[in-house]
């Protein structure tokens, strides 16, 4: 697992509800693995209604994790909606557990494996802790990345994501994304864990696997965790105990 803090101190939806004004409001929601973020606001969205006795309340969050992620999902109510976009700008934080030597068609554990090296050893090629330092290096900054095609980045109106299930052709545009730093957590030469830290619009499936590339490895994002959304952090979030 991703070492990380445990989520024991999370907090109960059933204690958050009593301060909350119908007016509008913002939770630091902690997503389950195999849940959507539209799933999750769905679920707040239900049981906000419910709370306050009122239909049709505008609810939304801040940023998408893709359904295998876990973390912080920060999630507006009423008229907090319309400061949305200030956490959607605010600094993230990702702890990424990497798999080395095995790639999916998705750049992470719900994918189809498309590579994997033979006996699940490296015996194609292996990496050093200090290969990994020097190399991470290049990819802190303004970096350059073209989004998975497995996202929900819209083309022509519809989700990447649809297209690709259909087997689709199509190219999304690379984009320039602010990383601000990469530390190793642990390492082995199977598997590694690392912190990122962000802005908008990083994918960090597509940032492990551009980092194995340039060096001729197949990196998959296996487990992501996301930390921190500005001020939010996971050890304050919102057990829904879906």
């Amino acid at each position: 697992m991703i070492p990380v803090k445990k989520e024991i101190f999370m907090k109960n939806i059933s204690e958050i509800l009593k301060s909350l004004d119908k007016y509008g409001g913002v939770l630091n929601i902690f997503k389950e693995k195999g849940k959507t973020s539209f799933f999750i606001v769905g679920r707040v969205k239900k049981i906000l209604e419910n709370h306050f006795g009122i239909k049709n309340l505008k609810v939304g969050h801040a940023g998408t994790l893709d359904p295998f992620a876990t973390g912080v999902l920060v999630v507006a109510f009423g008229n907090w909606t319309k400061k949305i976009s200030e956490f959607q700008n605010g600094t993230k934080t990702y702890v990424a557990k990497v798999k080395v030597g095995v790639e999916t068609d998705t750049l992470d554990s719900d994918g189809k494996i498309i590579f994997q090296d033979e006996n699940e050893k490296l015996s194609v090629k292996t990496i050093s802790k200090l290969d990994l330092q020097n190399t991470i290096k290049n990819f802190v900054g303004e970096v350059s990345q073209i989004p998975p095609k497995f996202s929900a980045i819209k083309i022509n109106g519809k989700r990447a994501y649809d297209l690709a299930r259909k087997n689709e052709n199509f190219e999304i545009p690379k984009r320039v994304v602010q990383i601000h730093s990469i530390k190793i957590l642990d390492f082995s030469e199977k598997e590694f864990s690392i912190e990122v830290v962000c802005e908008r619009g990083t994918y960090i499936r597509t940032l492990v696997s551009d980092i194995g590339k340039s060096i001729k490895m197949h990196f998959t994002c296996w487990e992501l965790k996301r930390t921190k959304v500005k001020e939010f952090k996971i050890e304050d979030s919102i057990d829904l105990k879906l």
